[in-house]
């Protein structure tokens, strides 16, 4: 690949958002030539980012919107999530304990584990009072035969 592309979607501040661009991001990989691990990896990842915006940042308010941004180069494949509501950095969340029994474990935190943990990178930012959470993948180089 030797262009960048890219996708941008918009979407309503809504639980039911985040299924109907799954097929989307999905063809955006696959019409791409992108592995269907690293499609899965970045769906679950965009889901739980999302998700968390929606209930947690934008309480559940259809009123505002979600943007999503895929990239992709010869290198890298990038997500970048921005909204308006509350400050809030993900990447600053306590590291989920793993070793603690299910039972006993706090709500929350595994979606955030998830992209630290399938990602290469995971930064966020505030710029004009809006959130910019973007998280990466290099990609690995294709095997050519000889």
């Amino acid at each position: 690949m030797d262009k960048t592309l890219r996708l941008d979607l918009t979407i309503e501040s809504r639980l039911e958002e985040v299924s109907r661009i799954y097929d989307v991001i999905c063809d955006f990989f696959d019409g791409n030539g992108i592995a269907p691990n690293v499609a899965y990896q970045f769906n679950l990842c965009i889901d739980e980012i999302i998700t968390n915006v929606v209930v947690h940042g934008l309480k559940d308010r259809p009123d505002r919107t979600i943007d999503l941004a895929l990239v992709l180069d010869q290198d890298e494949v990038r997500a970048t999530v921005t909204d308006d509501g509350p400050d809030y950095d993900p990447t600053a969340a306590p590291l989920s304990d793993l070793l603690v029994p299910i039972e006993e474990r706090a709500i929350g935190g595994l979606g955030v584990h998830f992209v630290r943990t399938m990602m290469d990178d995971f930064t966020h930012r505030r710029v004009d009072g809006r959130n910019v959470t973007s998280f990466g993948q290099h990609l690995k180089p294709r095997r050519t035969e000889p």
